[in-house]
């Protein structure tokens, strides 16, 4: 299971988020001293745990862009996951009533901490077999997304002769 360390407003701001049928971040339910929702929110969105998607209520705009009007941020199946909420746990949610998510398994960071699960790790030809992707962009969605911008902690086995294989350390 994917694990992130959160602070408490990143804590609070998801888990009321993941509570809610929509996934919405706003309105926020607590109170937080001056810019602090925006900071959390941006360390947020750069740590892939919720995305902006276009809205049209007013009380959850988080921005507006010319382009696409207003803006709202949700939680992404990657918070659920940070949460400690599995599919099974999601499923028990859904059937209750509370909430309901689906993995997209289009999104390349949850197909690439999907292979990393494996015991025993994952070889760099394995990954380009499973997904049809370069060995430099796997290595830059490891390095840059996964180990950087999630803070994961990828390991990376040097085998001598073998290559290397990649492993979720909490996995």
């Amino acid at each position: 299971m994917t694990r992130f360390q959160l602070s408490e407003p990143q804590h609070l701001i998801l888990g009321s988020a993941c509570q809610r049928p929509d996934g919405y971040i706003f309105p926020v339910e607590h109170a937080f001293k001056g810019g602090a929702v925006g900071n959390v929110c941006k360390s947020l969105l750069a740590r892939g745990l919720i995305e902006e998607i276009c809205c049209a209520a007013p009380d959850v705009v988080w921005r507006y862009d010319e382009a696409l009007g207003p803006l709202t941020l949700r939680a992404t199946p990657l918070a659920y996951s940070a949460l400690g909420l599995r599919d099974d746990e999601a499923s028990l949610l859904t059937s209750s009533g509370v909430h309901s998510y689906a993995i997209p398994k289009d999104n390349r960071a949850e197909q690439l901490i999907d292979l990393l699960r494996e015991p025993g790790g994952v070889s760099m030809a394995d990954i380009q077999t499973a997904t049809g992707w370069q060995a430099h962009s796997i290595r830059s969605l490891i390095s840059g997304v996964l180990k950087k911008k999630m803070q994961l902690p990828v390991q990376t086995l040097r085998q001598s002769g073998a290559g290397c294989r990649y492993l979720l350390a909490d996995a």
